[in-house]
């Protein structure tokens, strides 16, 4: 039985000194959708040019992936190649893997942020093994293995240029911009309506809002929710930052209105306590002279006292009970004391 031993052209090289260093870029089919995606021209032409000797510029970088993690990775620019290389350090040590192509232009740092260096690039399956890519390298670099990995290894070692973390502070800004503008069209918020942009000085911008419409759409959202829930129509009103929310007459509000309506109020940056207040106003009337009344109010004063209660009061003669608690105190009062008094 006769076997046949097939081998890739692209892993051997055709310069056998030290003089060109071997650059081995291991790609998978998932690189090649990925920037079939991303680019308007394909993987393959784009390899196509990239592929054998040029000069390279080394830059250091640092990314996040999706999980938040910070991954280390080499930009290579190519001589006159108006396509940049990107890609990660592979186990190897020897070898960079998952690249990333792109036809935008690397502006180069100063000249201590990056390393140059003259090199045969080859793109190899990332499965090649490690002793068929140095087997291919020419003789120099089969007994110098050591110094291909220390390089890539000072390479990434390198500083990562003040303009690459600028970079990286704007996508992760804009990032955050994103990902606020997406929260508030999920939630279906509303966005301010600016009325008025002016210059300043100093390079500052000031933005007018029309704040009126946005907090008549929040009274509006609550007492739509509120519809067809209170046998009482609401009040809402909003005065320095605060919203208030009142009846007529005493009001049950259900659990699940009441938490639609803090949800309303987080979607326009309001927070609600944590509990409703209850608050039952209503006056005392008496039938009798000043100095009978002056008497009655201090008896109901005292018979508050008495059950252990402190009501507010305003005035001389007006009670404010906040809970069911004192009313009923306040019913039996009345019943005690005053016959013949009318309570609102």
């Amino acid at each position: 039985m006769e076997l046949e031993r097939t081998f890739d052209e692209n892993v051997y090289s055709n310069v056998d000194d030290g003089s060109v260093f071997p650059l081995f870029v291991r790609y998978s089919e998932k690189n090649v959708d990925f920037n079939n995606k991303n680019n308007s021209t394909s993987f393959e032409d784009m390899v196509a040019q990239i592929k054998g000797v040029h000069e390279c510029c080394f830059i250091h970088r640092r990314q996040k992936n999706r999980d938040g993690k910070l991954l280390d990775e080499l930009a290579i620019k190519i001589d006159e190649i108006n396509i940049s290389l990107t890609a990660k350090l592979a186990r190897d040590g020897f070898s960079l893997i998952n690249p990333v192509l792109s036809e935008k232009n690397i502006v180069l740092p100063e000249e201590n942020e990056y390393s140059k260096r003259k090199c045969e690039i080859k793109f190899v399956d990332q499965n090649e093994s490690e002793l068929r890519l140095i087997s291919g390298a020419g003789s120099y670099w089969l007994n110098h293995t050591e110094e291909i990995s220390n390089f890539l290894k000072d390479c990434f070692a390198l500083p990562i240029p003040p303009i690459e973390i600028h970079i990286e502070e704007d996508k992760e800004m804009w990032q955050a911009y994103l990902d606020g503008l997406n929260a508030l069209l999920d939630a279906k918020r509303d966005l301010i309506k600016i009325e008025k942009v002016t210059k300043q000085k100093n390079g500052l911008v000031r933005l007018d809002f029309d704040m009126d419409s946005y907090i008549q759409n929040f009274k509006d959202k609550i007492e739509d929710e509120l519809q067809g829930k209170c046998e009482i129509e609401p009040t809402v009103e909003l005065e320095d930052g605060d919203c208030t929310i009142s009846f007529d007459s005493y009001q049950i509000i259900p659990g699940d209105t009441i938490d639609a309506i803090k949800s309303i109020g987080k979607e326009y940056c309001y927070s609600a306590e944590e509990q409703v207040t209850n608050y039952v106003h209503g006056s005392l009337e008496v039938l009798s002279d000043p100095e009978e009344l002056a008497s009655i109010v201090a008896d109901i004063e005292q018979e508050f006292h008495n059950f252990g209660s402190s009501f507010n009061k305003k005035g001389d003669n007006d009670f404010v009970a906040s809970t069911d608690r004192e009313i009923s105190i306040f019913n039996r009062i009345v019943d005690k004391l005053c016959k013949g008094t009318t309570v609102h």
